[in-house]
């Protein structure tokens, strides 16, 4: 299987890779609140765009334009929504960890299929295999607890996220140095290979 392999892609993975290991790290620091302010914010947000909805659907009232409704609709479902998560957080935490288990297992999917797809390049070692295999393991672990505390989980989720983080940077730039390599001996078979050889020359006067 091809893949399409360039600076961008190796830029944003790495941009990934650290935002995984920065998310990580808050989640160990603050395993009692990390996931409480995740849900505030995320019921903030759709607070938000409810509000935003009414706005939008009451200037169209204003200015004399026939409304269907669905924004305001869309409002209510959103502002109610935002509320139900700005005021029982710790309900929802539970839901939050199952999707982020899930995103887990999606990420170690995704990182095996990319460690295969890579070997167009060159060999790639058995340890890089091994990365994404722990990461599955720990999203599994994430979503179904089947032993510890809910804050243990967090932890784990936290530590799990920095263990992606470093191994995705890590086989990233293998995959990315491997892609030069294999673009510079493309290159040089385009050019003739080693049938290009040096020789001398005789000035002409």
């Amino acid at each position: 299987m091809k893949i399409i392999y360039s600076k961008t892609t190796y830029r944003n993975a790495v941009y990934r890779a650290l935002i995984s290991i920065l998310i990580g790290i808050v989640l160990i620091i603050w395993p009692h609140v990390a996931l409480k302010t995740i849900v505030i914010v995320i019921g903030a947000l759709f607070l938000l765009t409810g509000m935003m909805a009414f706005i939008m659907s009451y200037r169209q009232q204003q200015a004399a334009q026939r409304s269907d409704g669905l924004l305001s609709l869309n409002g209510i479902g959103s502002i109610i929504l935002g509320i139900l998560l700005v005021s029982i957080p710790l309900f929802f935490t539970t839901v939050l960890m199952i999707i982020l288990g899930c995103i887990l297992i999606l990420a170690a999917i995704a990182q095996l299929a990319t460690l295969a797809a890579a070997r167009q390049f060159g060999p790639i070692a058995a340890i890089h295999y091994f990365y994404p295999i722990i990461i599955l393991l720990a999203g599994l672990i994430v979503i179904f607890k089947p032993w510890g505390s809910a804050e243990y989980v967090v932890i784990i989720l936290g530590a799990t996220a920095i263990f992606y983080g470093l191994t995705d940077l890590i086989s990233q730039y293998r995959i990315n140095k491997l892609r030069k390599e294999a673009h510079a001996t493309e290159q040089q078979n385009k050019m003739g290979g080693d049938s290009i050889k040096d020789t001398d020359y005789e000035e002409v006067k």
